[in-house]
């Protein structure tokens, strides 16, 4: 499905102390969550907050199928951080994600991620993606900058 302009989101904050290990390094997995927080974040932004629609009567949700993270820079307590997630492709059933992960501090790219998604019914069966989903990606998913 092609995508009228590209779709993204950028999220931005601050390295807590409890994401550090002891050198102060953030853990592999905080900024895999923070990929994840990028993601639940861009949907909140087009106006469908995950706690709307996870569970509800239309979809059981849209669980990630396919996680792929490369690390490319540490990162470390206090740093800001910017975490970019845009759309790359719509299928019938799935939306493919890119996301990267930049150090405001040191402007190096942290990460650089691709997710796919993938929507399942109430019954954990594989389904079509809701209008209401599409419609708010594509009406409402440009950001301050037409992006």
């Amino acid at each position: 499905m092609a995508i009228p302009g590209i779709r993204r989101h950028k999220t931005r904050m601050i390295i807590p102390f409890s994401d550090v290990d002891m050198a102060g390094i953030v853990y592999t997995t905080c900024l895999t969550d923070y990929a994840l927080k990028g993601w639940e974040d861009f949907f909140r932004n087009i106006g469908i907050p995950w706690e709307s629609f996870v569970g509800g009567p239309a979809i059981r949700g849209l669980p990630v199928a396919s996680l792929n993270i490369l690390f490319h820079s540490p990162a470390y307590c206090g740093n800001e951080i910017e975490i970019e997630t845009r759309i790359s492709k719509i299928t019938l059933r799935r939306i493919y994600f890119k996301s990267s992960i930049v150090n405001l501090t040191t402007g190096r790219t942290l990460t650089t991620t691709k997710m796919t998604v993938a929507c399942f019914d109430m019954d954990y069966k594989s389904c079509p993606i809701p209008g209401f989903i599409l419609e708010a990606i594509n009406l409402r998913g440009l950001n301050k900058n037409g992006k």
